[in-house]
């Protein structure tokens, strides 16, 4: 184990102010603290800039971009970053103050190892459903192979292999972390952490919410990239399990009953939620750090 990996965190941004401080803030408080900070501004036009600028932390490097989309924007902040160790972080997600911490003590000297956790995926400060895998009962490459299943600001990974496997596909303009991890499917290591060390914020505009929309059958979300083998496994019964799926019906189901189950852990997930977003409290950039 390489318990002391110096690591690059890296953000993409795209117009997020409303919520990149609290973003931010989760990986400034991170019980782990060797790493770099790096933010790469995708040609915001609102004041996402204003808020970052205004931190004064040492391990922020802050780069502004004109738009040159998502996919472009992380291979650019591949190149740029100063660790080959890179974990990911959106820019409305939050991270738990163990997250690093948690994640580099799985690295070992394999650089195909790509570490995800499980995550919570809240919106307006309430939960809506986990997004959590059972590698004792599931199998890890069919879930990642059919939904993706792997929260992109929950990933650990070595930038050299992500680039010599060439990155990220700067023609799609989302899924493109979906699109990666299929063709890293059989060549990567992926490596899951069963503990919940993310929230993943869910907004109305947000490209994740854009990957989830469109009936499966016509797979739109991943942009015909991943159409024939979805439309050769699943058959009449298993498209509507799929499209619920993506309506998130399922998903919010499912974890109603769980809650039930497990109320006492319920209660824990939402209270560190209050902690790491709290209510009724605004994003502002006179935050000190």
């Amino acid at each position: 184990m390489l318990n002391n990996t110096s690591v690059t965190v890296l953000m993409t941004v795209y117009n997020c102010s409303q919520y990149i401080l609290t973003s931010i803030n989760s990986i400034l408080k991170q019980s782990y603290g060797n790493f770099e900070f790096l933010i790469i501004d995708d040609g915001s036009e609102d004041n996402s800039e204003e808020i970052i600028r205004s931190l004064k932390s040492e391990k922020i490097r802050f780069i502004k971009l004109k738009h040159v989309g998502r996919s472009a924007a992380l291979n650019y902040g591949l190149k740029e970053a100063k660790y080959d160790w890179v974990a990911l972080m959106d820019s409305d997600d939050i991270a738990v103050p163990e997250r690093l911490e948690k994640e580099v003590k799985l690295i070992n000297k394999s650089n195909k190892d790509i570490i995800f956790s499980d995550s919570v995926f809240f919106k307006n400060k309430k939960i809506q459903f986990l997004n959590m895998i059972n590698t004792e009962k599931e199998d890890l490459k069919r879930k990642i192979e059919l939904r993706g299943h792997i929260c992109n600001s929950s990933v650990l990974y070595n930038r050299i292999f992500i680039l010599g496997n060439g990155g990220y596909n700067e023609n799609l303009d989302h899924s493109e972390d979906f699109e990666l991890w299929i063709r890293l499917l059989n060549k990567g290591n992926f490596v899951h952490l069963n503990e919940f060390l993310l929230f993943m914020r869910i907004r109305d505009n947000s490209l994740s919410t854009k990957a989830f929309k469109g009936p499966i059958s016509k797979i739109s979300v991943f942009s015909g990239i991943n159409k024939p083998m979805v439309e050769k496994r699943l058959g009449i019964f298993s498209s509507m399990r799929e499209y619920l799926f993506r309506k998130k019906v399922k998903l919010k189901a499912k974890y109603f009953f769980w809650k039930i189950w497990n109320f006492k852990f319920h209660c824990e997930l939402t209270r560190k939620l209050m902690v790491l977003d709290p209510p009724n409290t605004k994003n502002s950039f006179k935050t000190k750090i």
